[in-house]
């Protein structure tokens, strides 16, 4: 009862947060318009129209409000397409790693991964385990691999996190602080995480925010023996400081033109997650334009996670691409609930995608 209850608190106090700052949203349009709009989603899409508030369709420049996907329907297509055991492979990032390493796709290299108090060290061609029983042997571990590669710092993301969460740098220098290991060894022995070589971003994109590796988001389609289409693009611009991009964790997400590589002219946050919440024409951090900016090897992107589509069974996924200095490099994707909304949002309302109009008929054939 007393976890109920503080489930249904901390809900509560989400949604009154969520409120306010939507009505003290300096872009929003009238109190009797919003409602009137609110309720008119409601009924054209057969829910609680959620989505009205948090896809920011209540802002006075959205015009095509059923446009935009609901909650209900984003489930429902996944629900439909998607089937759950795809995420044992995709979602998983240990045997993402693994499965598109071997279809010799461009990823992070995997130097290792533990699963709680085990850890198997990847060093050159052979592997280690150890027991992760103490900081101690955490330290050695991790600086074993370090030299063993010839690196100064490896990043650990957990086996089956989302949005960022416990996913950090290790650098060699931090191996000497105690109290940071006993930290790390506390985090790490109770999940699974796998260690990866750092990926170096090209310096267009270090530009914008050079403390955090800034993805792309790439939704793809594909039809049972067909070639797979992109919908869309964006790209997660890493809050000041922050070693991750998500927008939950403080960054903002602008849309990219697909014909041209080159980044749209607003960015914008969520509702949570960000101390300075609305759009931005420029990096809230550096003031850098958004509008034409352009993302690197762009075609090379999108001719990777093409391929990449076809290397798994049919599916609408969600990719996450970085771009290193000589190209794209794959980072994880999505099939299991993944945000469909956020990609909604930054192409301007799924309904008037025309792949997206092949994913709901092909969808209302499952």
């Amino acid at each position: 009862m007393l976890i109920r209850f503080s489930r249904l608190s901390g809900r509560l106090t989400t949604i009154r947060h969520n409120l306010q700052r939507v009505i003290s949203d300096p872009e929003r349009k009238g109190l009797l318009q919003m409602c009137w709009e609110f309720l008119r989603c409601s009924v054209a899409k057969r829910c609680i129209a959620v989505h009205y508030l948090t896809s920011f369709l209540y802002r006075r420049h959205v015009h095509n409000i059923f446009d935009y996907v609901s909650r209900r329907e984003e489930k429902e297509v996944q629900d439909r397409i998607n089937d759950p055991k795809l995420a044992d492979l995709v979602t998983n990032k240990l045997s993402f790693a693994e499965h598109f390493e071997r279809g010799g796709f461009p990823v992070p290299r995997l130097l290792g991964y533990n699963v709680l108090d085990k850890i198997y060290l990847r060093l050159g061609d052979r592997w280690e385990v150890a027991e992760l029983s103490s900081p101690q042997v955490l330290k050695e571990s991790l600086g074993h691999l370090m030299a063993s590669w010839g690196i100064e710092e490896v990043f650990l993301k957990r086996i089956r996190g989302s949005q960022g969460l416990g996913a950090c740098r290790v650098a060699n220098a931090q191996l000497r602080t105690p109290l940071e290991m006993e930290i790390l060894h506390s985090t790490v022995s109770k999940n699974s995480y796998v260690i990866q070589q750092v990926v170096m971003q090209h310096p267009d994109l270090s530009r914008l925010s050079p403390s955090a590796l800034n993805t792309m988001r790439i939704d793809t389609f594909r039809a049972p023996g067909s070639q797979a289409e992109i919908l869309s693009a964006f790209l997660r611009v890493g809050g000041k400081g922050n070693c991750v991009d998500n927008v939950s964790a403080g960054g903002v997400l602008v849309g990219i033109h697909l014909d041209s590589g080159k980044l749209k002219e607003k960015a914008l946050n969520f509702l949570h997650g960000s101390q300075t919440f609305g759009t931005f024409k420029a990096n809230p951090t550096n003031g850098i334009l958004f509008d034409g900016f352009q993302v690197p090897l762009f075609d090379e992107v999108k001719q990777t996670i093409i391929k990449a589509a076809g290397w798994i069974p049919s599916a609408l996924v969600g990719w996450d691409v970085a771009v290193g200095p000589t190209g794209p490099v794959l980072i994880e994707a999505n099939v299991l609930y993944y945000g469909l909304i956020s990609s909604d949002i930054a192409y301007g309302g799924y309904g008037k995608n025309p792949v997206y109009q092949r994913v709901l008929a092909y969808a209302n054939r499952r």
